[in-house]
C-alpha cells in the first residue's frame, strides 16, 4: 500500500530545494549555501544533505553541478591555486570546494544512481588539480597564517576521496584525476608513519589506485617526484610490515622495464643493514613481483634482480650481505612447489654455481657450495 505524501511536507521539500538553489545563485556571496552544508556537517541538526539530493528531480543535477563548476573555476581563476600559488586563497574558499567536494562524494556513492550530469567530471577534476598546491599550503608562511589549516588539510583528503572514487569506478577520463591524486595518498602514508593517524589506512588507498600508475610515463621528466616517492616507500617501514603495502611494492616492478632497475638498486642498498623483517618483506616482494609479472617484465626481474642476487651471495667479499642474500633466495627455495619456480632457478643458478664452484677463491667456493645446499634439488620439472 502506497502511503500519500502529505500535502504540506511535499510543499516544504519543494520550497527547501528553491532555497537551495536560490543561495547557488546568489549574487551577495554564497553565506545561504554553506548554511545547508554546515546544517549537514553539525551533528545536533536533522538535516542530511545526502536525503536531500536523492529527492532532487534527475532534471536538476544538471544545473548544480554548473553552479558548483562555475564556484571552483571563479576561485581558481582568481587564486590560481592550481599554478601552486595559494596566497590569495581564504577559508571562505575552502569552504566552498569543501562543499563541492562533499556534494560530489555524495553523488559517487548514491548506489541508486544510474546518469550522472557531465559537470561532475569538470568538478572532480578542478579540486584534483588543486590537491597538491593545497596540501603545501603548510609551507607557505603568508597562506598558513591567514587559513585555518586544519580545514585545508580536510580539503585536501576530502578532494583525494572523491578522485579515488570517479577512478575507481571507472568514470569517464579518469587519468585526468589520477596524477596529484596517487602522490598525495602516498605522500599521507609516509606522512602519518611520524605523525598521527593511521599510516596502514593511506597504504590500502594506494594500493586500492595502484592501476592509476599505469597511465603515467615514468620515463618523462615531470615523473621524477613521483619516482622519488615510490623509491621512499620501498624503504618505509610502514609499507613493508603491511600486507597492503608489500603488494603495492611488487606492483611497482611491472610500471616499467626501467624503473626495475631502480627498484632493484634501492633495495639492495638496504640489505646489508636491514632488519630480518626487511629481508624477509623484500624476499615476498620480489618473490610476488616475479608471479604477478609476465613477458619482458618477468625476464627484466630473473635477470637484473634474482639473478643479481644470486651473483651476489657467491662474490661478495661481505659475510652480512651474503647471509642477506641466502636468506631472501631462501624464500624462493621455499616456493619450489609452485609451477615455474624451480625451472627458473635452474636456469639462473646454472651458469654461476657451475662456474664458481670451481674456481681458486676459497671463500667464492664456499659461498657456492652453500647456496647451492640451500637450493637442492635444483632441477627443472618442465621436462618432466
Amino acid at each position: 500500500k502506497i502511503i500519500p505524501v502529505p500535502a504540506h511536507l511535499g510543499w516544504y521539500k519543494m520550497e527547501r530545494r528553491k532555497a537551495f538553489f536560490a543561495s547557488l545563485k546568489s549574487t551577495t556571496g554564497y553565506g545561504d549555501y554553506l548554511q545547508f552544508i554546515q546544517r549537514h556537517r553539525s551533528r545536533t541538526d536533522s538535516f542530511d544533505l545526502g536525503e536531500f539530493l536523492q529527492t532532487l528531480p534527475l532534471k536538476e543535477h544538471t544545473p548544480l553541478f554548473e553552479a558548483l563548476t562555475n564556484i571552483a573555476t571563479g576561485i581558481i581563476q582568481r587564486t590560481e591555486i592550481d599554478t601552486g600559488n595559494s596566497d590569495r586563497i581564504t577559508d571562505n574558499d575552502i569552504a566552498l570546494l569543501r562543499s563541492a567536494a562533499l556534494i560530489s562524494t555524495l553523488f559517487l556513492n548514491d548506489s541508486k544512481l544510474t546518469h550522472f550530469p557531465a559537470d561532475l567530471q569538470a568538478v572532480v577534476v578542478h579540486l584534483h588539480n588543486c590537491l597538491i598546491p593545497l596540501h603545501q599550503i603548510p609551507s607557505n608562511p603568508i597562506a598558513a597564517a591567514a587559513l585555518s589549516l586544519p580545514d585545508a588539510a580536510l580539503l585536501c583528503n576530502e578532494i583525494a576521496v572523491v578522485c579515488e572514487l570517479y577512478f575507481t569506478q571507472k568514470r569517464p577520463s579518469r587519468e585526468l584525476v589520477t596524477p596529484q591524486t596517487i602522490t598525495y595518498v602516498l605522500v599521507r602514508a609516509l606522512e602519518m608513519h611520524n605523525g598521527k593517524g593511521s599510516s596502514s589506512v593511506d597504504i590500502r588507498r594506494a594500493y586500492n589506485i595502484r592501476e592509476a600508475l599505469t597511465l603515467m610515463d615514468l620515463q618523462d621528466e615531470s615523473a621524477l617526484s613521483l619516482k622519488s616517492i615510490l623509491l621512499s616507500c620501498l624503504i618505509h617501514p610502514q609499507f613493508l610490515h603491511n600486507q597492503d603495502g608489500k603488494k603495492f611494492l611488487s606492483f611497482l616492478f611491472t610500471l616499467s622495464p626501467g624503473f626495475i632497475d631502480h627498484l632493484h638498486e634501492t633495495i639492495k642498498g638496504q640489505l646489508p643493514v636491514c632488519k630480518k623483517s626487511w629481508r624477509e618483506a623484500y624476499a615476498e616482494i620480489y618473490y610476488r613481483a616475479w608471479t604477478l609479472s609476465s613477458g619482458p617484465y618477468q625476464i627484466k626481474i630473473e635477470y637484473t634482480c634474482i639473478e643479481d642476487l644470486m651473483h651476489h651471495a657467491v662474490y661478495s667479499k661481505n659475510d652480512a650481505l651474503v647471509v642477506a642474500l641466502r636468506n631472501i633466495l631462501g624464500y624462493f627455495h621455499l616456493q619450489k612447489v609452485h609451477k615455474g619456480v624451480d625451472s627458473m632457478l635452474l636456469r639462473l643458478y646454472q651458469p654461476i654455481l657451475w662456474r664458481s664452484l670451481k674456481v681458486a677463491n676459497p671463500t667464492v667456493r664456499r659461498n657456492a657450495a652453500a647456496l647451492f645446499v640451500d637450493a637442492f634439488p635444483l632441477e627443472d620439472s618442465e621436462d618432466t
